[in-house]
């Protein structure tokens, strides 16, 4: 097993240790691993979002374009931190 997914499968184990190694193990296959390097985007605006993202390490930022065209921060995100938009996963 990958060890992004061993790290993820692990940090899942510790919100939820009632969780059995079986089910765990039976979540690995359905999860992929997807690196984004500096300027990549996980999600676009628009974009019919997918997936939800577990940082591994790095740092995400999540923003948008104000009426007046610029770039606003929304929140930052790092390390064993989950990236969505969880309004449009939900939708």
């Amino acid at each position: 097993m990958q060890i992004q997914i061993q790290t993820f499968l692990e940090y899942i184990k510790g919100i939820c240790p009632l969780l059995a190694k079986t089910e765990l193990d039976n979540l690995a296959p359905s999860l992929s691993i997807r690196e984004l390097k500096k300027g990549d985007y996980f999600i676009r605006a628009g974009e019919l979002q997918k997936d939800l993202g577990f940082i591994i390490k790095g740092l995400v930022r999540s923003y948008c374009i104000d009426t007046h065209g610029d770039e606003q921060t929304m929140r930052f995100m790092t390390d064993r931190q989950f990236v969505s938009n969880y309004a449009a996963l939900l939708s």
